[in-house]
């Protein structure tokens, strides 16, 4: 149940195993295992997961279907507090494609060099991200406008 909860989610996130595995400061062949269930993580690991899909360990491991804790909501989904429904598919489509292109661009800064395994969300890492947004305007103006 682990293998496939665990890369559900990580899908789900719009994540690859890579950027995963970075972010967990472990090999992407480990987090591979995981997934295809090769291997299994040691309890640290296992919560570390759990903390990084805001999900419980018991839903990772399989003993519930409740999947986020009370107060936690799906980050893929805005809540609509006014209306007590979730936004529009056209809306959640909008986030998931905001998700996708920023593991893109943190493959590459992993790829490049710029974020070194377990990279954590920082102002540091911030301000990298955000020069690196930067710079691929800037290749899109080159590009388009002449």
């Amino acid at each position: 149940m682990l293998a496939s909860r665990l890369k559900l989610l990580r899908k789900g996130k719009g994540i690859s195993q890579k950027v995963l595995a970075a972010s967990m400061e472990l090999s992407t062949s480990t987090i591979a295992m995981y997934e295809t269930s090769q291997r299994d993580p040691d309890t640290t690991t296992l919560q570390k997961l759990a903390d990084f899909f805001n999900v419980s360990v018991d839903y990772l491991l399989g003993r519930t279907d409740v999947k986020y804790s009370y107060g936690n909501e799906d980050p893929m989904c805005v809540f609509n507090e006014e209306s007590s429904e979730y936004k529009s598919p056209q809306q959640r489509a909008n986030v998931i494609k905001k998700v996708e292109l920023f593991n893109r661009i943190l493959e590459g800064m992993i790829d490049d060099g710029t974020l070194k395994e377990g990279f954590k969300f920082d102002e540091k890492t911030e301000a990298l991200i955000l020069e690196r947004i930067e710079k691929i305007i800037k290749i899109y103006k080159i590009m388009y406008e002449d």
